[in-house]
Formats: structure tokens, sequence, C-alpha cells
């Protein structure tokens, strides 16, 4: 009788202390830490480039292959032969092309071509159309070429965008000295699992000696 008893108090016991275990020893069966933020930056800069001439053609990727090369885009070249900046033609014809896959803040410096020259460059999403920059522009105007150089600044959520000369500009092209593109990606939390799946708590072997219960 009195065994008896003592393993009804041993069971109540366990129920009393699985009532007051906070919900958070449980949490880890339900829920998933999200993953740490990885912030990578590349970069761009006309200046690391070569050039046998002037005008001479820039094809396939920059920025550590993050950006694509699309369109006609030509290396400028100073007096001494080395490359100061990049050409892309005019109309939104040529470019840079690049694919945010979290979020990101962008920065490229631009000029037009000759000094008394003006032109427009733009931003684009996927559908083709101008993103505005911090100081809400979405086709930002330059006079001047190197001593007039403007940088400009995007924040990006997720996307495909292009670097061009601005739509519908058809006077001339935009140059591009250099950007850098800083990424963001945030892991997604994963999916609670039904209940089905999850397992339930285990309690080890319950032994009581002399009225002392060990769980």
């Amino acid at each position: 009788m009195k065994k008896g008893k003592r393993i009804l108090a041993a069971f109540l016991a366990v129920l009393m202390v699985v009532a007051i275990m906070p919900f958070t020893s449980f949490s880890g069966i339900f829920t998933s830490k999200a993953k740490a933020a990885e912030n990578n930056t590349y970069k761009f800069d006309a200046k690391e480039l070569t050039a046998a001439a002037d005008k001479e053609a820039l094809t396939g990727k920059v920025a550590n292959d993050y950006a694509t090369v699309f369109g006609s885009v030509t290396k400028r070249t100073s007096s001494d032969g080395s490359v100061s900046s990049t050409e892309l033609a005019k109309d939104a014809k040529a470019g840079y092309e690049f694919t945010v896959t979290g979020v990101a803040t962008v920065n490229v410096v631009i000029s037009s071509t000759g000094g008394s020259n003006t032109s427009k460059f733009a931003l684009t999403d996927a559908n083709g159309t101008a993103v505005a920059d911090k100081n809400g522009e979405t086709e930002i105007s330059v006079t001047g070429s190197a001593s007039a150089k403007k940088t400009v600044s995007y924040e990006l959520t997720a996307g495909t965008y292009r670097m061009v000369s601005a739509a519908g500009f058809t006077e001339r092209g935009v140059r591009v000295y250099a950007f850098d593109i800083t990424e963001s990606t945030n892991g997604e939390k994963p999916a609670r699992p039904a209940w089905s799946e999850v397992a339930a708590p285990v309690i080890g072997e319950i032994k009581v000696d002399n009225n002392k219960i060990t769980v």
C-alpha cells in the first residue's frame, strides 16, 4: 500500500514539474533561430581596367562577377593611356545589370561625356522603371566630365536592376567611374513543423527512495 502511494506521489510530482516548466524549455522543438544577416560589398573601379586604346569595349562581368555588362559599354582613357571611366551608350541601351537577393545600398559615381555636356543617369528595375535615389530623383542630371563627378546613392530591395543612361534621353550617354554595392542577405525562419512531426518530451526513470523522488 505504501509503495503504491509513493508511486502515485511520484507521478503527481512529475506532473507538477512539467506544469511549472517555462514554455521556452520546449521552444527549440517548435522554432528555429533566424540565420544571421550576411553583408557583402561588391566594388567596381574603372581605374583598375586596362585598354589597348580609347573606347575599347568592356564585356563580361565586373565587381567580383556581381554585375554583368550589357550593350555598348566602352573604356575611356586619359592622355597617358590609363582607363579613367566607362561610358554607357545612350537611351538605356547599355550598362551594368545586377540582382539583389536581400536588401542593398548602392553608390554610383557618374559624369557627363565632356566639359559642357549634360547627361542623365538612371537605375531601373526589372520592368525598366527608374528607381528613386536617396534624394527622391529617378533621373539624375549631370553636367561636365571628370571635374564634375557626382555620386548617386540608392537603397534597394530584392530584385534585378540596371545602371543606364536614362531612357528617352538620346543626346548622349553617361560615364560611370565606379560603384559599390553592399548587399545584406537575411535568412528566413523555417516553417513550423506539423504537430504530428514534433517529438513529445521524454521524462526519464522515476525513482522513489525514502520518500525522496528523483526524476
